[in-house]
């Protein structure tokens, strides 16, 4: 062992003998204390607690800089299942489609709010996939277009429904970004992505989980193959909540 080696060894296990010889004075010193000279002053328990509570503190903001904080969500539906749905056709034809299984967690929900982009240059197409709702545009936000699905009756809590948009779109300048996303909103148990490809046909297909739409750094990365039946799929398991999931394709 080389005498650097040895040097940082030696910091090693010193630090190692200290870090032990704080815990165990800190378990019984405060029962020695007692067994030896008896109770603590009123005055030396109140100052301790006052330097542990400081300690806590400093600790606590040291982590929470780096943890983002958000107002907690008041949700009114949770989504059982949420499925994302896209294919391509010879002819330019593109079907997207998003279905939402939810339940409902107030009395006297009748609508659903939700809200679409649309970054090719064909003609495009909205409609509910359930005749018996009613889909109307409410207004923009930001590049986002508004909608809202109405249902034939208010729901009670505990209710559980479909809510299914589909777009019709005619894209042959082949403009549309290549990706389909979603941002986590609402409490949801499966979050599934599927895409047919076709004529658009990549030969790398993955999915991307990050902090939000556009974010510099991806959290994780994952490579999606295509299933024997043509189409790429990708589900997630109880995604997190205000998480951004993407499967893209080039």
């Amino acid at each position: 062992m080389s005498g650097i080696e040895k040097f940082f060894s030696g910091v090693a296990q010193s630090i190692l003998g200290a870090a032990i010889w704080a815990a165990v004075t800190f378990m019984i010193g405060p029962t020695a204390w007692v067994l030896i000279i008896g109770p603590p002053p009123w005055w030396l328990a109140i100052l301790a607690g006052l330097i542990t509570a400081t300690i806590g503190m400093v600790c606590y903001q040291a982590y929470i800089k780096y943890v983002p904080i958000f107002k907690r969500k008041k949700p009114l539906y949770k989504l059982n299942n949420f499925c994302i749905f896209i294919e391509f056709h010879e002819d330019g034809r593109i079907i997207y489609k998003k279905r939402k299984e939810l339940t409902c967690l107030k009395k006297g929900l009748y609508f659903y709010k939700d809200k679409y982009r649309w970054t090719g240059a064909g003609e495009l197409s909205v409609k509910s996939a359930i005749p018996a709702h009613e889909f109307r545009e409410t207004g923009s936000n930001g590049v986002w277009v508004v909608y809202e699905v109405h249902f034939q009756k208010q729901c009670s809590s505990g209710d559980e429904l479909v809510v299914e948009v589909e777009w019709e779109m005619q894209e042959v300048q082949q403009r549309m970004n290549s990706f389909i996303s979603a941002t986590v909103e609402e409490p949801t148990e499966s979050l599934k992505f599927e895409a047919r490809l076709g004529p658009r046909d990549a030969e790398n297909v993955i999915g991307e989980i990050s902090s939000h739409m556009g974010a510099n750094d991806v959290e994780k990365t994952i490579d999606i193959t295509r299933q024997s039946t043509g189409e790429y799929v990708w589900k997630i398991n109880k995604p997190k909540l205000l998480h951004h999931y993407q499967m893209r394709w080039f």
